[in-house]
Parts: C-alpha cells; structure tokens; sequence
C-alpha cells in the first residue's frame, strides 16, 4: 500500500486461497476486511476507474499529455481537514492534525478583527503603525526564536490584524504568547494615553518615519498603481497611501494610542492551527487567547465585523466604458511604460462560474499572447487572468507597453475580444480537451509543504468559504464542462456585441500612462507631482460616485451558514 507520506509498505491480505483464485472476487466500495493476520483492519472507500499506477509506469501519459482527464481523487475524510474545536462568542479555532508531511513543525494563524477596521484613514494608518511597533519590540524575541526554527509575523489588514507562528511545535505556543502579549499591551496602556514599557525611547518616531516612506514610495510601478486602482475603485472601503500618510502627517503618540483604545474596545479571533498538534493543543491555544487578548478587550459579535464590500460595476455600452475609464498619470516622473487593464465583472462567485473562468483564461492567455506581445509588439508584458476580489469573479485583461498609447492597447484589446470569438466557437474537441485536463491537472496538483497546504485553507478562512476541497471541487466541476457552456459564457461575459448590435457590459477600465517622449505617453494629464496621488484619490471618488456607490452586499457561501 501507498501511504500519505509516499512510504511503501507490504501487508499480508488475509484471504482463502479460493477468494485470492476465484475470477468472481471483486473488490468494492464499502468492502471491509483485515491485513496480517487480522491486525490491521480495512474499507474500501472508493474504487478508482483506473488500474493502480507505479513508480515508473507511464501508461499516464496521455493524462500528461492532456489528452485525457487526470483521475479525480477520494473526498478527505473529515478526519483531515479543519474541524472546528473552538465555537464561543469572540472566539473560533479550527484545527487539522498533519499526517501527510509528518515533520514537527506547525502552524498558527490567528486573524483578529476590530469593530472599526478601515472606517477612516486614520484607524487604517495607526493599524499598520502598530504592527510596525509591535515587529520592532519583538526584534530580540524573534531572534531568538529564528535560532530555534520558529518565526513569526504581525500584518495589519483590512478587517484588523494577522498573527502568524510557525516552525518547531515543541515551543511554538510559548513564542505565540510571548507575541500576544505585546499585542495587547497597547490596549493595556491605551487607557493612560501612553505607549507601552515594552516600545523603547525613539522608536515611536522611528517607526511613523518608515511607514511614511513606504506610503510616499507605494505605487511609483505603473503596473503596480494600476491594480491598485482597479482595486480601489471595486472596494469603496479601502483607502490609498496617500490618504494614510496624509492621516499620520502630525499624529502624536497619545493621539496614537487613543485611536487603538477605540479600535480595540472589542474584537473577534478566529484561528487556525495546524501540523504537528493534537486537539489539546489547539484547546491550549484557545486558552492562551483567552488570557491574552480577552483579558484586556471585549467580545466583537459576529454581525458587528466589518464587511469587505465590492462595487457593482453598471451595465454600460463599449462607447460608455470608454467614456468612464479612469485615467492617471505615473507618480515617477520618471516611469517610461504605460499600464492598461481592463476588468470585466461576473458576479456572485459560485464554483461553475469560477471554473468556466479560469477555462476561459486558459483558452485566451496564449493566443493573446502570441498575438499582441509576439506579433505586434504593444508590450512586453500581456496576459488575462480570473480575479477573484471577496467573494465576486471577474477577468482581467493587462498590458505594460512602452511604445503604443493607452487608447491604442485598450482598443486592440476590444478588438481582440471581437476577433477571438470565432476561435472559441470552432474550437476542436482535442484542443478543448487539452484545455481541461490541463487546468484540471493544476487543480489536483499535491501540495509540496505543510505551510502550502496551510496558505489554502487559511485564505478559505479569511474569505469565509471554508471550502476545505476547493480545487478538488472545481476538477469536478470542469470534468463536467461543455465547449457549447463555454462559449455562451464568452458571449455573456466578453465579447462586446450580441445580435449585430452593441452590448452592454459590467467593465472597468483603468489608464495609468507614463512619462517619456514615445507614443505611450499620449494622453497623459498635466498635473504637478504633488498633485497626482490626491488627483488619483479623486477619479475613484468620481467613479463609485457614478456608480451610484452600489455594491452586490455583504457575501454569505452555503458552507459558512
């Protein structure tokens, strides 16, 4: 038998010499039986179509070759995903002991949510201000716990802080406490107005210094910028660098700690903790963050967390979308490339839609390529992509170019998606089997580390899915797909007309356009270098205003009721 752990080993199959010779003896799902003299019991839990393959064996090369389904595995027994240990007001944990990679080490992962996260710049900045504090009062800790294995991060998000621990379990509670301790000590000391013992003389300042040169540096990559445009204008609830740096330009620390006592009045934990630990073990932790963080704040009710809210792009003609774009210049003054994506919104995420996607993206990203980057030379970097931004799906066309006009590539882009539809329809059956079993082969790739497997399940968290098997279900999913589904999905989705006629679309268009004497420049507005991140911050007002600031509400997946 092949275990999790890819170890090989040989059991005597304790059966009569009649079953072993009979023609007639099948094994089934459900059939039970005992190994080595019946020490070891078994059941069939699933039969595969295929026969068993060894190491080797290449009668899976057509499977390789994309021209035919890889082979779907077995659901997970519950007994290998995240059971949920931990269900209080305030306070959930979710736990999976490891018997895959059987290595000591571990994973603690704990998200905790305020009531007020990202309410204003100001709460948003002193945030991240603290997470800057807290790294720097741990420096010593975690040098000491990196000579041990262990390592450990403090990031501020959207809805309030992660806390991540892993390496060696043996004492990866401990640093875990030592941790949250100084997490809650800004709560402890925020009522006094003072910043805690544990922050050294100058490191307040310090710190506010290197968080303001990373707001004042974020976004000088015209790609980057322009994601983070796309970004803001789908989430109303988040704010730009300028608008923190602007929130921190002459805080002070007792003002500081003033806006983290509100802000940690009450909070939420939700954790994960996963490898090499018993239920116990996530019980201890429980119990850790029940001394920790509830000693000093308050219990955050579940309907109070705050909701990660998306726009509802409006139906508009291409001429419209046009019409609407966002266009920015380059913060470098410097920055040679123009940046274009144009984003088309589904809608509420579901596993057909998602997939349908993905297939769509796979079928498109090479011809695209091949057609744009190779034979036209707009850019050097072209691709589209699934996006999948809290809970709505979407694709993302996207090229950097030095040499052609945003005007230019946005229009070549539209009538790519005009030309390309004609290949969709006439798609072979072996190319869109090729398609499949690719991207299905990618969702059924094995994880390579325990930290891998702990990112999936974790973002499953954040999200609030819990979808355990995602990629396990979305291979169903695609095993199901038809070219005809496909193809109405484009003409749903991309393609610009319906009937002869122009339709209407849910698309964003964002222009970043660079500094330089070559045609990718043309467009740009004239705006002064201090003027260009507020003038940016007023086009995504502009645009949710537009918008009429509708969103698709608050997100609730089947598996999180």
């Amino acid at each position: 038998l092949v275990y999790e752990d890819h170890g090989v080993r040989y059991h005597y199959c304790d059966m009569t010499v009649s079953q072993r010779t009979s023609l007639n003896f099948f094994v089934e799902p459900d059939m039970t039986g005992t190994l080595d003299n019946k020490k070891t019991k078994f059941k069939v839990v699933d039969v595969s179509g295929s026969h068993v393959l060894k190491f080797g064996d290449e009668s899976d090369l057509h499977v390789e070759q994309g021209t035919a389904f890889p082979p779907i595995p077995p659901a997970s027994p519950a007994s290998r995903l995240p059971s949920l240990v931990v269900d209080e007001p305030g306070i959930k944990i979710w736990h999976a002991q490891d018997y895959k990679f059987q290595r000591p080490i571990a994973e603690l992962r704990l998200l905790v949510c305020y009531e007020n996260a990202n309410k204003t710049p100001v709460e948003r900045a002193c945030a991240d201000l603290m997470a800057s504090l807290c790294k720097d009062a741990l420096v010593e800790t975690s040098y000491l716990a990196a000579v041990c294995e262990l390592g450990s991060e403090v990031n501020s998000e959207d809805v309030g802080f992660i806390v991540r621990v892993h390496g060696f379990d043996d004492k990866l509670l401990r640093l875990a406490r030592d941790i949250l301790d100084v997490f809650c000590s800004f709560r402890s000391s925020a009522a006094s107005s003072e910043l805690p013992t544990l922050i050294k003389p100058d490191r307040f300042d310090a710190c506010l210094e290197v968080l303001r040169r990373s707001y004042a540096n974020a976004g000088m990559n015209a790609s980057k910028l322009c994601t983070n445009i796309r970004l803001r204008c789908l989430r109303p609830t988040i704010w730009s660098s300028h608008a923190k740096l602007q929130a921190l330009a002459s805080i002070t620390p007792s003002q500081f700690m003033t806006v983290l006592h509100r802000l940690m009045e009450r909070v939420s934990v939700e954790a994960l903790y996963y490898g090499n630990c018993e239920k116990s073990d996530a019980l201890h932790a429980a119990k850790i963050i029940q001394e920790t963080i509830f000693s000093s704040c308050g219990i955050l009710q579940k309907n109070n967390i705050p909701s990660q809210l998306v726009l509802k792009i409006p139906l508009l003609s291409p001429d419209a979308i046009f019409k609407q774009a966002v266009i920015a210049p380059s913060l470098d003054p410097q920055e040679p490339n123009t940046s274009v994506e144009i984003y088309f919104q589904i809608g509420k995420d579901n596993v057909k839609d998602r997939v349908v996607a993905d297939l769509l993206c796979d079928i498109i990203h090479e011809p695209l390529f091949d057609k744009i980057r190779t034979k036209e030379q707009f850019g050097y970097e072209v691709f589209c992509a699934p996006r999948w931004t809290h809970g709505i799906i979407g694709i993302s066309f996207k090229v950097v170019t030095a040499s052609r006009s945003a005007e230019e590539v946005s229009h070549r882009i539209e009538l790519f998606l005009r030309e390309f539809r004609e290949e969709v329809s006439n798609l072979k059956h072996d190319e869109f089997t090729k398609h499949l079993a690719g991207l299905a082969s990618n969702k059924l790739q094995m994880y390579n580390s325990l930290e891998e497997e702990c990112n999936v399940w974790w973002a499953e968290i954040l999200d609030g899915r819990y979808d355990w098997e995602a990629h396990r279900n979305e291979a169903l999913q695609i095993k199901g797909l038809v070219r005809s589904e496909i193809l109405a999905a484009y003409d749903d989705w991309l393609f610009p007309a319906c009937n002869g006629c122009l339709k209407q679309r849910r698309c964003l268009i964002v222009h970043v356009i660079g500094a330089s004497d070559s045609p990718a420049s043309h467009g740009r507005p004239v705006l002064t270098t201090g003027n260009i991140s507020s003038a940016i911050d007023n086009q995504v007002d502009a645009y949710h205003a537009v918008s009429k600031n509708i969103t698709w509400g608050k997100i609730v997946f089947p598996s999180s009721l």
